[in-house]
């Protein structure tokens, strides 16, 4: 199954809100974080949820106590907004930046400057006209 990093990043926080995640929140499931999945596989208040050896939940599943999607993200009833952000703060990396919003994380749009010419400097300047020397005057 494929899953958007944004995801990722989320289910990311929920673990190191419950306390089983130290690493970076990256939205790229690495080996700390399988390990911090395992962890909570075994742990009493995963249940009623299926162990998955580690891999993120899907979306659908049937997740552990307190714990929901909201708008295709993973969340806990217990996340607020505030304590996500000091997470996500505490263990982001340092670029991209990144914004925690409704308790999930949203990458900010990456936008270009671009310079729009002004109707000014759309119109062609005229171009300076070069003095020519009358050939026809006549000489005295």
């Amino acid at each position: 199954m494929q899953y958007k990093k944004d995801e990722l990043q989320a289910q990311q926080l929920v673990l190191a809100f419950l306390g089983y995640y130290k690493g970076v929140i990256d939205g790229i499931w690495s080996t700390a974080s399988i390990q911090a999945k395992q962890a909570f596989e075994c742990a009493d208040n995963y249940l009623p949820a299926a162990p998955t050896f580690g891999l993120p939940f899907a979306p659908g599943s049937r997740l552990p106590k307190d714990m929901l999607w909201d708008k295709g993200f993973l969340t806990h009833k217990n996340l607020t907004i505030e304590r996500a952000k000091e997470i996500f703060d505490a263990q982001s990396a340092p670029a991209p930046k990144a914004k925690v919003a409704a308790t999930h994380v949203i990458e900010e749009p990456k936008v270009e400057k671009v310079e729009v010419p002004t109707e000014t400097q759309n119109k062609q300047q005229p171009k300076p006209q070069e003095k020519r020397e009358n050939t026809n005057q006549k000489g005295g």
